[in-house]
C-alpha cells in the first residue's frame, strides 16, 4: 500500500514513521501537498512537498494507484484541506482526516476514514486507528465506503 502524508507536526511524523516500520507491507509516496518547498525525511525516505496541481500534471495517474493520503492538514487551513479533497477526487484517492472534517468528508465522492482529533502529545494513541485505516482504505476497489473509527471500533 503506497502511503501519502500530508500535514505538518508530530502526528503525521508519527504515523509516516509507523508506515516506514511497516517495511513490505506499506510504503511512503514521495510527495505530500502544500505550498512551498518545504518536505521532510523519515528514516531513508525523502518527502517532496508540492502543490496539487503540480503534482496532477507532473505525475502519470498510473502513480496514484494503490495510493491512500492521510491528511491531516492544520484547521487554520481550511481552504488548502478543500483542495487536497478536490485533488482526491479528482484521482480517486481515499483518504484518513480528523472527525472535525467530517461535515466535508460525508460529502466527498471518494472512500474516506474519519478518525478522532488529538493533541500532540497524545498522537501516540491515534496512530494505530491510522493504520487501521489505511488498510481499510485499500480494500475499497474505488467504492465509495465511509468508515469512522473511534479507539478499538469502526463503523463502516
Amino acid at each position: 500500500i503506497k502511503v501519502m502524508v500530508v500535514g505538518s507536526g508530530k502526528t503525521i511524523r508519527e504515523v509516516a514513521e509507523a508506515v516506514v516500520r511497516r517495511g513490505e507491507e506499506m510504503d511512503l509516496f514521495g510527495y505530500t501537498l502544500g505550498k512551498g518547498s518545504e518536505g521532510f525525511r523519515v528514516g531513508s525516505a525523502e518527502i517532496v512537498q508540492i502543490e496539487p496541481a503540480l503534482l496532477y500534471q507532473q505525475k502519470p495517474a498510473e502513480e496514484f494507484l494503490d495510493l491512500v493520503a492521510v491528511d491531516f492538514t492544520p484547521r487554520k487551513e481550511i481552504l488548502r484541506f478543500l483542495d487536497n479533497v478536490r485533488f482526491y477526487r479528482k484521482l480517486r484517492i481515499p483518504f484518513v482526516a480528523g472527525e472535525d472534517r467530517s461535515y466535508i468528508l460525508g460529502k466527498t465522492s471518494v472512500s474516506v476514514a474519519i478518525v478522532p482529533n488529538v493533541r500532540p502529545e497524545s498522537c501516540h494513541l491515534i496512530t494505530p486507528l491510522v493504520m487501521k485505516a489505511i488498510k481499510l482504505l485499500s480494500k475499497c476497489n474505488g467504492r465509495k465506503r465511509v468508515f469512522h473509527l473511534v479507539g478499538e471500533e469502526s463503523v463502516a
